[in-house]
Order: structure tokens, then sequence, then C-alpha cells
């Protein structure tokens, strides 16, 4: 049995056209080296995005939740009985 050395990098396949598209921009940004720096950062971007999004549906879920336990906990307090909520 042949055994893999370890690495720190793994490979992705990319559509060859999809390929060609990136070394196009590549050729007209300096801003990235090669097709794995491009793919690198967009990976992250993108990842931060998502992140970003679900941090965001959290908030609303989280601060609907948080709101409502206050309404409820503000109906309970006896000192605010004089108080319509509805």
């Amino acid at each position: 049995m042949r055994l893999k050395p370890k690495t720190k990098y793994q490979s992705i396949s990319l559509a060859v056209p999809f390929i060609a598209e990136i070394k196009k921009h590549i050729m007209f940004n300096p801003r990235y080296r090669s097709i794995a720096d491009f793919a690198r950062e967009a990976i992250r971007e993108k990842m931060q995005r998502d992140q970003s999004e679900a941090m965001e549906v959290f908030n609303k879920i989280y601060r609907r939740k948080s709101d409502e336990e206050l309404v409820k906990g503000m109906k309970n307090d006896k000192n605010l009985n004089d108080f319509s909520l509805e």
C-alpha cells in the first residue's frame, strides 16, 4: 500500500472556461500573482460574507427573542399594570 505524504495543501478542480476567466482577470490585476492567490482571496471573502449574513440572521432572531422576553417580563411586572403593551 502506497501512502501519500502529508502536506498542508490540497487541490480543487475548476472548469477550464472558469480558469481561463480567472487567468484573464489576473493578467489585468497585478494584485494576484497566481490562480491560487485569486482563489484563496475569493473563497475567504465568500466565507466572511456568509458568516456575516449568518450573524445578521442570528442577531435578528436573538433580538426578537430578547424583545419578546422583555415584553413578557414587563407584562408580569406588578409596577407596570397601569400600562397597556398591546
